[in-house]
């Protein structure tokens, strides 16, 4: 089977959570911590059919073109998220432009929900990236052409496939980053009023309202909203509107700006009394929290205090748990990201100003947050792409040698962080990691500097023996 120009958006078959690589290349750092799944859905070229809804149970055989969506050239189908036993994601049929779309895995089970917005140009968007499923019903951001882009709602029927509620009604309200947490949605919208605020929902009109006006003089730009329940990969951005949310303990936590005290650690329990700043990091400054994640009920993110840079912390949900795990570069920022819970312990990418950027690991104690090993002895070695699987960590490295990476594995020992297997001598040049399934790690390699294109889909059990092709796709 041969699988030409195949797009990397990818939706592991799963209760919750999606991973998305992006066909424009830009996602390529979007890998999350994720659950054993035995099916994937994707965006795939064959050479014959145009970019099309594909579906892989990892084998060759099992890799096969659900439906060609769009007989007269691409469907582009993208945005791809799980909800009960279908799957709901945006295509282009070339005739209703980019419109809600659903498949079981079957050719007669894959159909346009709803013209949302009928007469749309061909490659016009008429839904956003964000969503999330409450109740076994998809919340997302779209548009009818009429109303602007709000809150809508999908039963998986174009009956019940209706905007929740007409939030800006003189333009958009553009809701953003979606969050689950305790069968209610969080997000981030502009109401025309108030600029970006907390709104909540739980998928009816009325349930639909502002949770607090953060910032009374302007926008509170709630930011970096994630949940301890999907774990979604985290997307650290200072553009606006916002990118994500993130909660534990059945609590929200984000960053935002009350205008006075900057871009700062706040906490929401759902309720407005119950919605307010954790911690003035920087009394100074602004702090900016970003790479919130979740490890054994311990919220941990990088922030600059005004005085150590940006480094390592974290917080019980307090003001006087709220502190620095350790100054890793007492010189300048060590820039900790790809914060990523492996197994119970903190995993991330860290520079101490004299070893580079290397793979670092942290029990929340200052003794034990230290680097697992010093890869490029030369440099930095890069790490990224974090992925926990059998308890052992997955990344991407290079140790100087390897001028393209390797796909590397750690159990949080010197010793046990090995190269398992180097790709230079392919003559690519990228590696994306795409996640779990049957216990293995998938991945696939790529001339192209993003995830982009898929060239070879590869497995690994984490040894070199047992790290192969599934499929050569060109």
């Amino acid at each position: 089977m041969s699988i030409r120009g195949l797009s990397v958006l990818i939706i592991f078959v799963m209760s919750i959570l999606i991973l998305s690589c992006g066909t424009s290349g830009n996602d390529t750092d979007n890998t999350p911590d994720i659950d054993n799944i035995e099916t994937y859905f994707f965006s795939g070229n064959d050479g014959t059919h145009g970019r099309e809804l594909w579906k892989s149970d990892g084998s060759t055989d099992g890799t096969k073109l659900v439906k060609d969506i769009n007989p007269s050239g691409d469907s582009f189908p993208s945005k791809f998220i799980k909800v009960n036993d279908a799957v709901f994601f945006i295509a282009d049929d070339g005739s209703h432009g980019r419109e809600l779309w659903k498949s079981d895995g079957t050719t007669q089970g894959t159909f346009m929900v709803k013209d949302i917005n009928p007469g749309l140009a061909p490659l016009a968007t008429t839904i956003t990236y964000s969503s999330v499923s409450i109740e076994n019903t998809l919340i997302f951001t779209g548009t009818n052409g009429t109303e602007g882009y709000e809150l809508w709602k999908s039963d998986g029927t174009a009956q019940g496939t209706v905007m929740i509620k007409d939030i800006n009604m003189s333009g958009h309200s553009s809701p953003s980053e979606l969050t689950e947490v305790n069968e209610v949605v969080f997000f981030s919208a502009d109401d025309g009023i108030n600029g970006y605020e907390l709104w909540i929902s739980d998928g009816s009109s009325s349930g639909t309202m502002m949770l607090k006006d953060i910032n009374l003089s302007g926008d509170g730009f709630p930011h970096n909203l994630a949940s301890n329940e999907n774990l979604p990969k985290k997307l650290t951005s200072n553009t606006y509107p916002p990118k994500k949310l993130s909660t534990f303990k059945k609590l929200l936590y984000f960053q935002a700006d009350d205008g006075s005290n900057g871009r700062e650690l706040w906490v929401s329990d759902g309720t407005a009394s119950g919605t307010f700043m954790v911690k003035d990091i920087n009394q100074n400054g602004e702090s900016i929290p970003n790479d919130l994640t979740a490890v054994n009920g311990l919220l941990y993110f990088q922030a600059d205090d005004g005085i150590h840079g940006r480094e390592l912390w974290k917080s019980y949900g307090t003001a006087d748990s709220t502190v620095m795990v350790k100054d890793i570069n007492s010189v300048n920022n060590s820039w900790p990201y790809e914060l990523t819970n492996g197994s119970g312990m903190l995993y991330f990418n860290a520079d101490d100003g004299v070893n580079g950027q290397e793979l670092w690991k942290s029990d929340g104690s200052a003794q034990s947050t230290v680097m697992v090993r010093d890869i490029n002895s030369n440099g930095g070695s890069l790490p990224k792409s974090f992925i926990d699987l059998n308890g052992r960590l997955f990344f991407l490295a290079t140790d100087g040698s390897q001028p393209s990476g390797a796909l590397w594995a750690s159990d949080g020992t010197q010793n046990g962080t090995i190269v398992i297997k180097d790709f230079n001598s392919r003559g690519y040049h990228f590696l994306c990691i795409l996640g779990n399934v049957n216990d293995k790690l998938f991945f696939h390699i790529t001339a192209e500097g993003s995830c982009g294109t898929v060239y070879e889909l590869w497995q690994s059990d984490g040894t070199a023996s047992g790290t192969e092709m599934i499929s050569d796709l060109q």
